[in-house]
């Protein structure tokens, strides 16, 4: 998803079983519907447990998340 281009925003993700997800990365549900909305919440620690979760380089979650800053 990330790799061909799908995902250009964050929330995209919400679709995707995000009570599985907030879990597997160590949040809350709430706390992570809210990292969604404002990426530059997240950790690295997030970001690098979220890569590993779905099986893609953290760089390419960054960039995602650099994108909706600018």
């Amino acid at each position: 998803m990330f790799e061909t281009g799908r995902i250009k925003k964050m929330y995209t993700l919400s679709e995707l079983y995000p009570t599985k997800i907030a879990k597997s990365i160590g949040i809350n549900y709430e706390r992570y519907m809210v990292k969604l909305s404002h990426p530059d919440k997240f950790t690295m620690g997030e970001i690098v447990r979220l890569a590993k979760l779905l099986n893609v380089e953290p760089e390419i979650i960054t960039k995602v998340i650099y994108s909706e800053m600018d």
